[in-house]
């Protein structure tokens, strides 16, 4: 197979993951504008989807093409160079494997992978039973260690505390 097609592979994969996330800040980054300089809390109009759609796909697309573009040419260089590919491979797998590593890290982080944080154990306990709100409360006795998982009606009242051990198990 012709290094220049190899480029394209080397290149092209790792441009995946990259032009997928490129993708995913750009439609953040056009949402936080929309929402702090121009719609605000305000019902926001039907286009802003689309529009944040259609625009995050062309980010990706473009992002993909200049990755494979490179890949193009750095294959061809190495063709005319007559040298071996294998480097571009290593470096592919890696930035691959670097990238995989960051998201289940960042999954960890905000709980979405492992045990789950004792407020959206809370969270989840009071939705479960119909509460669309819940706190966990400074400790009674001051040792900075909370006791209990409250939850409240739609007044902001207290209708249900729990013993925060009880939702662990």
């Amino acid at each position: 197979m012709n290094k220049r097609y190899l480029g394209l592979i080397a290149y092209g994969i790792p441009g995946l993951f990259i032009a997928f996330i490129a993708s995913i800040f750009t439609a953040g980054i056009i949402s936080g504008i929309f929402w702090i300089f121009i719609f605000g809390d305000e019902s926001w109009p039907s286009w802003t989807n689309s529009f944040i759609i259609i625009i995050s796909i062309l980010v990706f697309i473009i992002m993909l093409l200049i990755f494979l573009i490179w890949g193009y040419r750095v294959g061809r260089r190495l063709e005319q160079n007559n040298e071996s590919i294998k480097k571009h491979f290593i470096i592919s797998l890696v930035i691959i494997l670097v990238l995989i590593i960051l998201i289940i890290i960042y999954s960890f982080s905000v709980g979405n992978l492992g045990s789950k944080s004792i407020s959206i154990l809370c969270n989840d306990f009071c939705i479960d039973n119909n509460y669309s709100i819940s706190e966990i409360p400074h400790s009674i006795d001051g040792d900075d260690i909370r006791d209990f998982c409250r939850c409240l009606d739609n007044m902001g009242k207290v209708v249900k505390e729990v013993p925060l051990r009880q939702l662990k198990n």
